[in-house]
């Protein structure tokens, strides 16, 4: 506005980002300053001025204020200032969104999903247009009413177009088909008050025009252990080929659907919708539109849908979600304040006019970037996979049996684009970096869940992370000596020589849980033993005695153990302690610790993986192992900064050395 365009306090909101004190908004709103004082009247409509330090302005297709309390200027909240589509704007950053209904039906929601999805089959060269696509084993047939829907089994190779729903069971149990009830199924399916989400997803689906729908709970049978390991390999297919995917974000468990009338309240809150009408410099009036947000655009975690909770939603926290986000093409998110869509185009909600890029992963980026295996695909996702890994463990399964299977669509397209071999959740041309892996304690104790080794045996070696359960993290991985420079992150440099690794699957599907798994290394062995009385690793001489060479004041820097499990941590559990008496341990030196990605030194750069010898028995009924192999020790931990490298490891000899 014109008489704005001289205002040396907002500079008639033309730049794109901006802060502002309230001491001097108020100011300028005294001196007549027309976009100051709309801006004054916007934030009194959510608090009082004088509770508040100050704004800054950001631009991101509309205005965007965010708000800063006088109390050590902590952001508040935020606040959206567009006009409505169409309308002429006489601010240059002030843009076109919606308003979001308070309530949404089924008709209006399928109405817009429909035109997400023409628009993105018909225009996004980067996503899969109309397509028919191999079935899966078992299918819903939706049919044309609630009164014929039913669960079908389809022919080899039988093509169509499917939905997938994306869900949580949450407390309650939906139906589920089973040996017994697989036939009657066939026949009819009706769902009880528990599966409202089931109920609502088959709504959606026939509302789209789409025959079949894919629900895991439905379309495996869950008591057979054999067909729900064929059918869990085969989860990269399932959501790969689906046409859609509906995300039930919103709900809890499966008997609160993807509308539920409880949830409208989130709904209108969130997108409660305030106007203020101001004044042209013609005379003209102007009706602007603000609305409270969560967040702001410079949350790189919030775009397109800053209306949204904060909060995760119950059904992100599930680790099976993962994969299925990651593997579908197009997903609608039924979230309790507004749908959200994501493509691999573009994501679109409710509020926003215009469609922003999609945010898919640097991971998912390249998986779906990549053309066949070559060289240089194969190996950035293979750089790119423990980061993937990370954030899976921090996700919550209902059975901890479904640790490596929650995980296999996602490995079954990257064998694709690699000649790697999969190995218990790890990729054999990395190995070398991926046996580094470290239990999250402190994520676990967050979150009241210790972290616990796996319940279930076999599964996975002790040298997968997929022996725990629990979040695990790596160290950053030393690639040259300038690509982590700038950020000052510490890194590993693995020193080890893996000879070879070989694991037994123990169920059909070869990405899911082994019967047996042996990894052969070569590198520096240094026997260690547990110093009760200093409650510490120390080094011993091969006869089990503390030699001059490994004296305590020869160590260097305090060395710093990071167990697997806790309760097998010799410091936290007499049982471990008890267990340090009879077994013998040795450190593996496996990896160069740098500091700041640039600097070690000799106190702090040995990176060891703790390892206790096991009796052969103890592997298994049936298990042999490697050829020519006669001990076998079993992974324990991690120990960085383990000893002086020159005053204890200096004539430490290579070994080469089998874990299981």
């Amino acid at each position: 506005m014109d008489n704005a365009s001289l205002c040396t306090t907002c500079h008639g909101l033309a730049e794109y980002h901006r802060t502002i004190p309230v001491s001097e908004l108020l100011a300028s709103t005294k001196g007549g300053c027309q976009s100051c004082i709309l801006l004054s009247d916007i934030i009194s409509q959510f608090d009082s001025c004088s509770n508040l330090s100050g704004i800054r302005l950001i631009v991101d297709c509309t205005l965007h204020i965010a708000v800063y309390s006088k109390e050590k200027g902590r952001f508040r909240f935020g606040i959206e200032v567009f006009l409505q589509p169409r309308v002429c704007s006489p601010w240059k950053n002030i843009g076109q969104a919606k308003t979001v209904p308070t309530t949404l039906s089924i008709t209006e929601s399928v109405a817009l999903i429909g035109k997400w999805l023409h628009g993105c089959q018909t225009s996004h060269t980067s996503c899969k247009g109309r397509r028919t696509t191999v079935l899966p084993s078992r299918i819903i047939k939706v049919g044309q009413s609630s009164a014929n829907v039913s669960l079908y089994i389809t022919q080899d190779g039988e093509k169509g177009s499917y939905i997938a729903l994306s869900h949580c069971w949450g407390g309650k149990i939906p139906l589920a088909t089973t040996k017994d009830n697989l036939h009657s199924l066939c026949e009819s399916l009706q769902f009880d008050a528990n599966s409202k989400t089931f109920a609502e997803a088959v709504d959606v689906t026939r509302a789209l025009g789409v025959q079949y729908l894919w629900i895991d709970s439905i379309c495996i049978v869950q008591d057979d252990a054999d067909d729900w390991a064929t059918e869990a390999a085969k989860m990269r297919d399932v959501y790969s080929n689906a046409m859609l995917t509906l995300s039930a974000d919103g709900a809890q468990d499966t008997s609160q659907g993807l509308f539920g009338t409880g949830r409208f309240d989130a709904r209108a809150l969130a997108n409660k919708t305030c106007t203020v009408t101001t004044q042209e410099a013609n005379g003209s009036s102007v009706k602007v539109y603000a609305r409270l947000r969560s967040a702001m655009p410079f949350d790189p975690n919030t775009a397109p849908h800053s209306s949204l909770s904060t909060k995760e939603s119950k059904l992100s926290t599930r680790a099976w979600v993962l994969q299925e986000r990651m593997l579908s093409p197009r997903t609608v998110h039924f979230y309790d304040e507004e749908l959200v869509w994501s493509c691999f185009g573009q994501q679109r909600c409710e509020c926003r006019e215009m469609a922003v890029a999609s945010e898919s992963g640097h991971f998912r980026r390249l998986l779906l970037a990549s053309e066949g295996a070559t060289r240089e695909s194969g190996r950035n996702l293979l750089i790119e996979w423990p980061k993937v890994v990370e954030e899976f463990t921090t996700k919550g399964l209902t059975y901890p049996k479904d640790r490596l299977p929650a995980l296999s669509g996602l490995a079954t397209l990257l064998q694709e684009k690699t000649t790697s071999r999969y190995l218990a959740g790890l990729w054999s041309d990395d190995m070398a970096y991926s046996l580094l892996w470290t239990a999250h304690h402190a994520a676990a104790l967050d979150i009241n869940q210790p972290i616990i080794r796996m319940p279930v045996v076999p599964f996975a070696p002790s040298w997968s992370w997929a022996s725990v359960v629990g979040p695990i993290k790596y160290i950053d991985r030393h690639r040259d000596q300038f690509t982590h420079r700038r950020s000052g992150d510490d890194e590993v440099k693995p020193i080890i020589e893996v000879l070879q690794a070989t694991t037994t699957p123990a169920t059909p599907n070869v990405y899911g849980p082994v019967s047996a798994g042996f990894v052969t290394v070569r590198g520096q062995v240094l026997s260690v033993r547990y110093n009760s009385l200093e409650s510490a690793w120390w080094p011993v001489s091969d006869e089990n005695h503390p030699s001059p060479e490994f004296e305590p004041t020869n160590v260097g820097f305090t060395p710093k153990f990071i167990p697997d499990v806790l309760e097998e941590d010799p410091r936290f559990s007499l049982t471990a302690r008890l267990s340090t008496l009879f077994t013998r341990f040795v450190l593996l030196r496996a990896a160069t610790y740098l500091w700041e990605g640039s600097v070690s030194s000799e106190s702090t750069e040995v990176v060891a993986i703790l390892l206790g010898e096991v009796p052969v028995a103890s592997l298994g009924e049936g298990v042999q192992l490697p050829f020519g192999v006669d001990v076998v020790y079993q992974r324990r931990g991690i120990i960085l900064h383990a000893f002086h490298s020159q005053k204890v490891w200096k004539d430490v000899p290579v070994r080469t050395v089998t874990i299981a």
